[in-house]
Protein backbone atom coordinates (compact mmCIF):
# COMPACT_ATOMS: atom_id res chain seq x y z
CA UNK A 1 0.00 0.00 0.00
CA UNK A 2 1.15 3.62 -1.12
CA UNK A 3 -0.62 6.52 0.86
CA UNK A 4 -1.47 9.22 -2.05
CA UNK A 5 -3.08 12.22 -0.72
CA UNK A 6 -3.62 11.17 2.28
CA UNK A 7 -5.53 8.06 1.22
CA UNK A 8 -3.84 4.14 1.17
CA UNK A 9 -3.84 3.00 -2.40
CA UNK A 10 -2.87 -0.82 -3.49
CA UNK A 11 -1.19 -1.02 -6.25
CA UNK A 12 -0.59 -4.35 -8.69
CA UNK A 13 2.45 -4.03 -10.90
CA UNK A 14 3.35 -6.37 -13.33
CA UNK A 15 7.21 -6.33 -14.13
CA UNK A 16 10.25 -8.50 -14.73
CA UNK A 17 12.66 -6.88 -12.14
CA UNK A 18 13.03 -9.96 -10.28
CA UNK A 19 15.62 -9.04 -7.78
CA UNK A 20 13.42 -7.93 -5.11
CA UNK A 21 16.29 -6.11 -2.87
CA UNK A 22 17.60 -3.96 -6.17
CA UNK A 23 14.29 -3.08 -6.79
CA UNK A 24 11.62 -3.04 -3.76
CA UNK A 25 7.83 -3.51 -4.54
CA UNK A 26 6.79 -0.21 -3.04
CA UNK A 27 9.63 1.68 -5.06
CA UNK A 28 8.56 0.34 -8.20
CA UNK A 29 4.57 1.42 -7.35
CA UNK A 30 5.80 4.75 -5.99
CA UNK A 31 7.97 5.79 -8.79
CA UNK A 32 5.82 4.39 -11.76
CA UNK A 33 3.50 6.82 -12.19
CA UNK A 34 6.59 9.39 -12.76
CA UNK A 35 7.33 6.95 -16.08
CA UNK A 36 4.62 7.66 -17.36
CA UNK A 37 4.88 11.33 -16.74
CA UNK A 38 8.26 11.76 -18.76
CA UNK A 39 6.60 9.41 -21.41
CA UNK A 40 3.52 11.60 -21.88
CA UNK A 41 5.48 14.41 -21.65
CA UNK A 42 7.74 13.30 -24.13
CA UNK A 43 5.24 12.32 -26.58
CA UNK A 44 3.67 15.60 -26.50
CA UNK A 45 6.99 17.84 -26.92
CA UNK A 46 7.65 15.84 -29.78
CA UNK A 47 4.43 16.45 -31.31
CA UNK A 48 4.78 20.11 -31.21
CA UNK A 49 8.17 19.98 -32.47
CA UNK A 50 7.38 17.92 -35.12
CA UNK A 51 4.76 20.82 -35.89
CA UNK A 52 6.96 23.44 -35.71
CA UNK A 53 7.71 25.79 -39.03
CA UNK A 54 11.25 26.75 -37.55
CA UNK A 55 14.15 24.67 -38.36
CA UNK A 56 16.77 24.19 -36.33
CA UNK A 57 18.96 27.80 -36.55
CA UNK A 58 22.32 26.80 -34.71
CA UNK A 59 24.99 24.56 -37.10
CA UNK A 60 27.60 23.59 -34.41
CA UNK A 61 26.70 20.50 -32.07
CA UNK A 62 27.13 22.30 -28.68
CA UNK A 63 24.76 25.04 -30.12
CA UNK A 64 22.07 23.05 -31.56
CA UNK A 65 22.08 21.62 -27.74
CA UNK A 66 21.60 25.02 -26.24
CA UNK A 67 18.73 25.49 -28.64
CA UNK A 68 16.64 22.48 -27.95
CA UNK A 69 17.48 23.22 -24.23
CA UNK A 70 15.59 26.66 -24.91
CA UNK A 71 12.76 24.71 -26.69
CA UNK A 72 12.46 22.55 -23.49
CA UNK A 73 12.27 25.55 -21.04
CA UNK A 74 9.99 27.38 -22.86
CA UNK A 75 7.89 24.65 -23.66
CA UNK A 76 7.60 23.67 -19.84
CA UNK A 77 7.07 26.92 -19.00
CA UNK A 78 4.06 27.57 -21.09
CA UNK A 79 3.18 24.02 -19.76
CA UNK A 80 3.11 24.74 -16.48
CA UNK A 81 1.74 28.51 -16.77
CA UNK A 82 -1.39 26.49 -18.57
CA UNK A 83 -1.87 24.37 -15.79
CA UNK A 84 -1.41 26.86 -12.93
CA UNK A 85 -4.95 28.50 -14.13
CA UNK A 86 -6.88 25.59 -13.06
CA UNK A 87 -6.14 25.33 -9.54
Amino acid sequence: MILEQGEEVIYRLITDLMDYELFPSLLLADEYHWRWEVENTLSEFKTHLNSRKTPIRSKKPKLVVQEIYGWLLAYARNTFFDFSRFK
